[in-house]
Formats: C-alpha cells, sequence, structure tokens
C-alpha cells in the first residue's frame, strides 16, 4: 500500500492503521526528510512518488483538501489497472471526479473520511466510505478496509454519494459552529445582566 502524504497526521495514522492489519507500507511526502524519518522508525519504504503510484497495489492520497483534486490529477495516470486508488479527505465531489477522469477505467476507486481527529484509537468512531468505481460496494480494498476498521472496533458509514457526504458533512459542521455560537451569546447576556465582566468569569 503506497501513500502519498503519508508523513501528515492523518496519513500517518491510516498507515499504522493499515499496517497492525500486515500490509506493507511505502510512503512519499514533500516532507522528504520526515517521511524517510517515519519510514525508518516504522518499517515503512520511503519511495518517490511516481513509482509508488506505478507499483503499489492500492495508492492512497492524504493531502490537504485544497489539493486533493491536483494530487490525483498528477498521480491518478499512474495507477495501473487492476489497482486502487483511495483519497481519504473531508471534501469528496472535487477529489472523486479527479478520480474518475485521470485513472483507468480497471482502477477501483475508494473514498474514506476519518470523522475525527488522528490522536484517538478508532474504537467507537465513525468513518465514511464510498465505493466511487465500482459503485456496488464490491470492490475488493473497500471491504479489506471495511474489515479492518471494524476489526478495529470503528461503526462504518457506507455513503451512497460524494455530494450527499458533503451535504452530511456541511450540516454537521454548520451545526457544531452553530452550538458555539448560541451559547457565545449566552454567555454574554448573562455576564451582561449580572455586570460581570469577561476577565473576571475566567478567574473562576
Amino acid at each position: 500500500i503506497g501513500i502519498i502524504g503519508g508523513a501528515g497526521l492523518m496519513g500517518s495514522y491510516h498507515a499504522d492503521v493499515l499496517s497492525r492489519h500486515g500490509h506493507p507500507i511505502r510512503i512519499y511526502d514533500i516532507k522528504e526528510d520526515e517521511a524517510r524519518r517515519l519510514s525508518e522508525t516504522r518499517g515503512y519504504q520511503f519511495m518517490n512518488p511516481i513509482e509508488l503510484s506505478s507499483t503499489s497495489d492500492v495508492v492512497i492520497v492524504s493531502v490537504p483538501i485544497p489539493i486533493t483534486p491536483s494530487v490525483i490529477k498528477e498521480f491518478g495516470p499512474h495507477v495501473r489497472p487492476g489497482a486502487s486508488l483511495m483519497d481519504l479527505t473531508s471534501r469528496k465531489s472535487k477529489a472523486v471526479a479527479a478520480a474518475l477522469e485521470y485513472t483507468n477505467p480497471d482502477v477501483e476507486i475508494d473514498s474514506v473520511h476519518y470523522s475525527f481527529r488522528p490522536t484517538v484509537s478508532l474504537l467507537g468512531q465513525k468513518v465514511m466510505m464510498l465505493g466511487v468505481r465500482p459503485n456496488d460496494r464490491s470492490g475488493s480494498t473497500y471491504n479489506e478496509l471495511k474489515k479492518i476498521l471494524y476489526s478495529e472496533g470503528a461503526t462504518v458509514v457506507d455513503v451512497e454519494s460524494a455530494e450527499k457526504h458533503d451535504l452530511m458533512m456541511d450540516v454537521v459542521q454548520g451545526l457544531s459552529h452553530a452550538k458555539h455560537m448560541v451559547a457565545f451569546e449566552t454567555m454574554r447576556n448573562v455576564l451582561k445582566a449580572h455586570k460581570i465582566p469577561l476577565e473576571e468569569l475566567v478567574k473562576y
């Protein structure tokens, strides 16, 4: 399994999960020193991205949201027929469109979103999974990863489309921000009613 962005927080987290289940890992990252250090300490193989893309059975793109489509555009054409391309981005529509456009028709495409920060175990966490090609969730990589996630105690949510995923994440994240705004407004009103300066509240 090759991971582009394998030295980042999510890329290295995903690498550790897959490695625990016996999958040899090779990584590339623009932070080459960090990627080489990680490879040495964890027994991974550091590789240039074109070689990684063209020779891995599964190629995973784990880079920041804004550049995910362009990274897929650059390296997707190198993924060989019969292999798989997967992204870990939290915004799916553009990434999935790029994967469909820039990979061979015989490449399996999967899109995965860990909906939590990579600082905790998978136990009880939710992972969104979208089988893009084939779109009936019959892909071997899709089902192997699902099996691994279940064995780690995660809850897998099968998502029907990239657009549905992005809509639901807009709602989830929007509600989270709204909750903070409501809490702030309530706190401000309470402090004003009791004539308590914020600096005094902080002491308590």
